[in-house]
């Protein structure tokens, strides 16, 4: 129930393979960018993604919580159901916030986002200049964020 009655962004820091992880102080450098449009952000993802969800931590300027590793699917779910907003890698949570019908931004690198992409009116992806998620800036992404909510007029 961290998220109720929040403006909460969810994010999923994590994923199957490094060349699909945006850098961690990007994910910081978002969460502080997007201040007036959320009350807080939760981090999701599994037991692998524990440390670099700590270090996101350690410089967000908005409430934060590190769910990684703490929570089944189901709770996942329920987390990602009750967000504003969701941005992570290409990753399993991604497919679920689009599942869920969740405002969803998916950033790629490396990969094939026509095919592997979440699906759904409200799912929308970020490509990587050059599929090198160390050339997407946080400023492009949060951009790319408002302006997907405000397509949704949900901003």
């Amino acid at each position: 129930d961290l998220v109720k009655g929040k403006r909460m962004l969810a994010l999923a820091p994590g994923a199957n393979w490094p060349g699909k992880i945006w850098h961690l102080s990007a994910y910081t450098k978002l969460i502080n960018l997007l201040t007036e449009e959320f009350d807080g952000a939760c981090l999701l993802g599994g037991p692998n993604d524990v440390q670099r969800s700590e270090e996101i931590l350690q410089g967000a300027n908005l409430p934060t919580y590190n769910l990684c590793g703490t929570t089944s699917l189901l709770e996942t779910a329920r987390c990602l159901a009750g967000a504003k907003a969701f941005v992570g890698n290409d990753s399993g949570v991604g497919h679920m916030a689009a599942a869920l019908s969740i405002p969803t931004l998916t950033v790629f690198g490396e990969g094939e986002p026509n095919r592997y992409r979440p699906w759904g009116d409200r799912a929308k992806i970020i490509l990587s200049p050059e599929k090198d998620l160390v050339k997407l800036p946080a400023e492009s992404v949060a951009q790319a964020l408002r302006e997907h909510l405000e397509a949704l007029k949900l901003n």
